[in-house]
């Protein structure tokens, strides 16, 4: 029983060696545990590495990696001389041009039968726009026809009189009697021909209907121009007069901005003189222009006179009437100083700022300016000749910049990973 004991032991301290062999070799082949102060600080965080993080520095200074640079958008505008302008800015709208615009009015009483396009909806020269049903127009029509078959009655009478005549068989008076008849018939017909063309009958139409002798009663009417449809007043079944608006179109490829200036204000305003027109729904683009007309009364309430100023519409931002509008006429030139885009600055707190860019990131610097006018400010201090300044994305600059002032007592600097920035 003792010899059997002794063996029991004997196996169960084998056992227990080769357990620990195996933990030394797991030790000593496994994976290696790295110390936490030797992992990357941005890796243990959850955060991006050292090589995409935001410092704000206490210079005034941020590094800023390429990608969030990118991310960001940011584009910038070299410092240079440039011509500051004298300026005047002026509230005004956007109005159609009135030699490209047209009203379509049926000029006789009929019932609405058909109608094509919408407001808004671009048209073709001589496409339909609306068929009327006119009894008027009928009767008209019924009038031409027999109007023709008294002309025709007319014109044999004419020549049978002439024949008559030159062999002496009736008299002079009688021949001049069938002329004037065939005159009078001549008349009528193309009295009544001229009032189908001013209701809007094309004249093809009225060869067609002599060729036919049937009366259509219908009116289609066409689009004089190409344009777009700026007004629709049709309802099909309606019955309309000859003095409603059906349509109204309006030629855009050309519009006018109308300002309004002050009695004080007109004297510098002059025909020729280059206009920037900018729109609220469109705030990035700016329009060109000259002034083409300047009224030639004062509004006796407002104490204002209207000004007009032609511009060129591009269909890929077209302009629409009645937008609001800011007008900035240029009335001269100063001679050209050290400038900035207005873009650029960054304004509050009594001072103004703009980003100015360096190596790996961007300095925010304080300038002095002067004379400005609606795109450029000179520059008194603060800047040289050849350096960038950011004019878009300064905005997000600056929030990065506030953000790590808050967050760095005693100046000390700021990290801030690429996914924390907006």
């Amino acid at each position: 029983m003792k010899r059997w004991r002794n063996a029991l032991f004997a196996v169960m301290a084998l056992g227990l060696f080769l357990a620990g062999v195996g933990v030394a070799r797991l030790k000593l082949w496994g994976p290696q545990a790295v110390p936490a102060s030797k992992r990357d600080r941005g890796q243990s965080m959850g955060r991006a590495p050292a090589s995409r993080m935001v410092a704000i520095d206490k210079d005034r200074a941020i590094t800023l990696p390429l990608s969030i640079r990118e991310k960001i958008g940011l584009q910038e505008d070299p410092v240079e001389f440039r011509p500051i302008e004298e300026v005047m800015t002026f509230n005004g709208m956007i109005v159609s041009h009135p030699d490209r615009t047209v009203a379509i009015s049926p000029r006789i009483e009929g019932k609405i039968v058909s109608a094509w396009g919408l407001a808004g909806s671009p048209v073709e020269k001589d496409e339909k726009l609306v068929e009327i049903h006119s009894l008027e127009l009928e009767r008209l029509e019924t009038d031409l026809i027999q109007g023709w078959n008294r002309l025709g009655l007319a014109d044999a009478d004419r020549d049978l009189a002439r024949e008559l005549a030159a062999r002496k068989a009736i008299a002079l008076k009688d021949l001049l009697k069938k002329e004037m008849e065939q005159r009078q018939a001549a008349r009528e017909v193309e009295g009544l021909r001229a009032r189908l063309r001013l209701i809007g009958i094309a004249e093809g139409e009225i060869d067609q209907m002599k060729s036919t002798s049937r009366a259509t009663s219908s009116l289609v009417l066409r689009a004089p121009i190409a344009g777009v449809i700026v007004e629709r007043n049709v309802v099909l079944g309606e019955t309309v007069s000859s003095e409603k608006t059906l349509f109204r179109l309006a030629d855009l490829r050309r519009v006018l901005a109308e300002g309004e200036a002050f009695e004080s204000q007109a004297r510098l305003l002059r025909r020729g003189l280059p206009v920037r027109i900018t729109v609220a729904a469109l705030p990035d683009r700016k329009y060109e222009g000259r002034i083409t007309n300047i009224g030639a009364a004062v509004d006796p309430e407002k104490r204002t006179i209207r000004f007009l100023a032609e511009i060129e519409n591009p269909p890929e931002a077209p302009l629409r009437p009645n937008m609001f509008a800011r007008m900035t006429v240029v009335t001269g030139r100063q001679s050209k100083v050290l400038a900035i885009p207005l873009a650029a600055i960054i304004g509050g707190g009594g001072e103004e700022v703009v980003f100015v860019a360096a190596s790996d990131g961007y300095e925010r610097r304080p300038v002095s300016l002067g004379h400005r006018d609606d795109r450029y400010a000179e520059v008194k201090h603060g800047l040289a000749r050849g350096e960038r300044v950011v004019t878009t994305g300064k905005r997000q600059l600056e929030a990065l910049y506030r953000k790590g002032a808050e967050e760095r007592p005693g100046g000390a600097s700021r990290g801030e990973s690429e996914d924390e920035i907006d």
